[in-house]
């Protein structure tokens, strides 16, 4: 519990690149870590993409901050899973990946807000934001840029577009 990776200064972040996950927190009950300021999926100067399978997997754990990172080009962008509780994911860019934030088992979690709080997904090949179980629950999800991905902005089911039926 209480990791810090990366930081807020110049210089502070790291890059994560060409990796199977880039960084995972998935210790049951581990809480207070932070993710911030790092980039991942591009080379050195920024310029190329070096793929990570995973950017970024919080799972099972609580009151994890995901905040000011690039998250460039890699399979998937963010996944909150595993009963991960009480997550904040703030003022990132999430550019380029097939997936920008999946959420599947997850609880009382913020993504985005105003200002520099929220968050910029675009140009995933799939959805923006997908949840994919229905036991997620008590998810803000506010003040988001969400523009020009392949699938939908929000998928709140992970089928795709739901049409409304009379009594549903």
């Amino acid at each position: 519990p209480g990791n810090l990776i990366g930081g807020a200064n110049p210089g502070e972040g790291n890059l994560i690149s060409g990796n199977s996950f880039g960084v995972q927190i998935a210790n049951p009950g581990t809480a207070g870590n932070v993710i911030e300021g790092n980039k991942f999926g591009v080379d050195a100067v920024g310029s190329g993409v070096i793929p990570n399978s995973l950017a970024i997997h919080a799972g099972a754990s609580i009151d994890v901050a995901i905040r000011n990172n690039l998250v460039q080009g890699n399979q998937q962008g963010i996944q909150l899973s595993g009963g991960a509780t009480g997550t904040v994911v703030t003022g990132n860019s999430i550019l380029g990946s097939t997936a920008g934030i999946l959420v599947a088992e997850a609880a009382n979690t913020t993504i985005g807000g105003t200002g520099s709080l929220a968050n910029t997904i675009t140009g995933s090949s799939a959805d923006g934001i997908e949840f994919q179980a229905s036991t997620a629950a008590g998810i803000d999800i506010e003040g988001n840029s969400i523009y020009g991905n392949g699938g939908l902005g929000i998928d709140l089911g992970g089928e795709g577009v739901t049409l409304n039926d009379v009594g549903d």
